[in-house]
This record gives C-alpha cells, sequence and structure tokens, in this order.
C-alpha cells in the first residue's frame, strides 16, 4: 500500500520585504496588496526544502506553484540570533 503523496508542491519561494496592507475593492471585499522590496528566491521541487538567512525585521514569503496559478503566503517576523521554520500553506494538495 502506498503511503500519503507529497507534502508540499514544487515552485518558486520569494522574499519580500515588510508587510502586506489589505486594501478595499468595494462592496466590503479587499485585497491583498504585496510589499515590492525583493530580497531572494528561490525554486523548491516537491517537497523540497528553502533556506534564507534574513537580517532581523519583517518579511513576507511568497510561494508560487510551478504548475497553474496559484499562490500562497506567509507573514514573517526575523529576530536576531534565531532560526525560525516556516511551512507555507500548500494550496494544492
Amino acid at each position: 500500500m502506498a503511503g500519503p503523496g507529497p507534502q508540499y508542491a514544487a515552485g518558486t519561494v520569494t522574499v519580500l520585504k515588510g508587510t502586506v496592507q489589505w486594501h478595499s475593492t468595494g462592496r466590503g471585499a479587499s485585497q491583498a496588496v504585496f510589499p515590492t522590496d525583493r530580497i531572494n528566491g528561490q525554486s523548491v521541487g516537491i517537497d523540497g526544502i528553502y533556506q534564507f538567512q534574513l537580517d532581523p525585521g519583517t518579511y513576507v514569503l511568497a510561494g508560487r506553484y510551478t504548475t497553474g496559478n496559484a499562490q500562497t503566503w506567509m507573514p514573517v517576523v526575523v529576530k536576531a540570533g534565531v532560526t525560525s521554520r516556516v511551512d507555507l500553506p500548500n494550496l494544492c494538495v
């Protein structure tokens, strides 16, 4: 019997400096506006691991899948001397 499939999809992870801002699009809806200061990025295979060395500050990890047009993201606060593990939500599994 085969085990469960991949836990993480292949794609690209990009580090953006700053925070996501929410702007009204009218009628009670809003849209995420991402920071434009790109710090770094990596391609990641299925179930792959990404790693970034970042200065202390506020960032957004943005993921784009290799296939399709789905995206995922996670806000991250980096503190000096602290190593963090951040899993981006996988919307494809």
